[in-house]
């Protein structure tokens, strides 16, 4: 089962936006602001350790005055709030008082309040850092979240969250981070660019906007981009199974790919790998699904990965494993206004997020990567920059299923009991 952590997710009626709260929240006016102390480089390193499931967890932090160093957290760029459960941060009993609360992905509500303590890692220390604190063991087996996304999407009463609380206290100088998902050294940085992690220039795209049926949101809510167009590729033949605009969230707190049904029955249709069902539920040849890759047009920037990638679940048929892949389906403009790309997106492409610009950044590794991490001061990056070749050819208006292409393949699959 992926894990995604929740969005809020709207509804447009009229003129007017109706929200329609996944994240749901209760506000309470609280605001406690500290003071930094790090190291004067400009930029904060934190390491990242990657699971076998593309999960990305934050390493080498600690908090507070008895350095709880935390362990299980996520890091997702698909969220705002740094939330921690009682599994990896202790604390007085009687603070306890429920403020907010708050639901991601699968999880039970459960309520928290706001707490302002120290975050530290190698080198640097952030004093009255806000975060939440929850009394739940864990959140969808998570014990906690490390959210780093636009601060529209808080849970909590408006404050100052990680990125912001960096750059407010001068311990980066421009509110944007990078990240390397690699195997090995994976990290993030806040304030910096590892221009010994990739190759070539990095590729510049927009930051795209909400739309729904008669408007355009006037800010950003989500890390998402533009896709224009996404192709399934087997041996030598490629099949595209998706020829609509629509953003997508970079989220590296999200496993699974979310699409719109079009395409989710476009891609099941288009895998060439053999397919038994289960119910309503598509399982495929494991060792067929290797030779079989998709490919995302962001803006003319392609990224590619491998549909094995997505494996979720296995099981034993007749003696053959086949997989149940981590795809799920959105309605655009009833329970989402945006799909969601998977977070394996991050093994293949070194990433850039400039939350005060609004863009993004993506360039392939280098074969070899040597650390060469360059300070950001300002919109101007110390490295090399192109922009991508589609760059102002952008989500605009709101996706329609019925326009969506279709896919017609005919391949035998079969009823399959477990």
């Amino acid at each position: 089962m992926y894990k995604e952590v929740g969005r809020v997710v709207e509804v447009w009626k009229s003129s007017t936006i109706v929200y329609d709260m996944q994240l749901v929240y209760l506000l309470v006016a609280l605001g406690i602001y500290g003071h930094v102390f790090a190291a004067s480089r400009g930029y904060v390193e934190i390491p990242l350790e990657r699971s076998s499931d593309s999960m990305y967890y934050v390493e080498s932090l600690r908090v507070g005055k008895r350095q709880q160093e935390l362990k299980n957290v996520i890091l997702d760029t698909g969220s705002a709030d740094v939330v921690l459960t009682r599994s990896t941060y202790q604390y007085e009993k009687s603070l306890f008082t429920p403020e907010y609360v708050a639901q991601y992905g699968s999880s039970e509500p459960f309520e928290m309040f706001q707490q302002n303590e120290t975050i530290s890692g190698n080198g640097w220390a952030l004093k009255g850092a806000t975060f939440g604190v929850t009394n739940v063991s864990d959140i969808d087996s998570f014990y906690g979240v490390f959210g780093i996304g636009y601060a529209a999407i808080e849970a909590m009463d408006p404050y100052e969250n990680f990125p912001m609380k960096l750059e407010s206290l001068g311990l980066i100088d421009y509110q944007v981070y990078s990240v390397s998902g690699r195997a090995s050294h994976g990290s993030i940085v806040f304030g910096g660019i590892d221009s010994g992690a990739y190759k070539g220039p990095l590729v510049k795209t927009q930051i795209g906007f909400e739309v729904g049926p008669l408007a355009t949101r006037e800010y950003h809510t989500v890390t998402a981009v533009t896709v224009s167009s996404i192709k399934v590729a087997s041996h030598n033949s490629r099949t595209s199974i998706s020829t609509q605009k629509l953003i997508y969230t970079l989220d590296t707190g999200s496993n699974g790919l979310m699409v719109p049904e079009p395409v989710y029955t476009n891609l099941v249709t288009a895998i060439h790998a053999k397919k038994q069902w289960h119910d309503d539920t598509p399982l495929f040849h494991q060792d067929g699904l290797a030779a079989e890759s998709l490919t995302f047009d962001i803006t003319g920037f392609p990224v590619s990965i491998p549909l094995t990638d997505l494996i979720d679940e296995c099981t034993a048929i007749r003696g053959v494993q086949y997989c149940t892949l981590r795809i799920g389906i959105v309605d655009i403009g009833t329970n989402s206004y945006v799909a969601t790309l998977p977070n394996s997106i991050f093994k293949y492409i070194y990433t850039v997020f400039d939350l005060q610009a609004n863009q993004v950044f993506m360039a392939p590794y280098a074969p070899l990567a040597s650390k060469s991490i360059k300070h950001v001061s300002n919109t101007h990056f110390p490295v090399e920059t192109t922009t991508a070749p589609n760059y102002n050819d952008v989500y605009s208006t709101m996706y329609q299923s019925s326009d969506e292409t279709t896919v017609h393949r005919s391949s035998s699959t079969k009823n399959c009991r477990r």
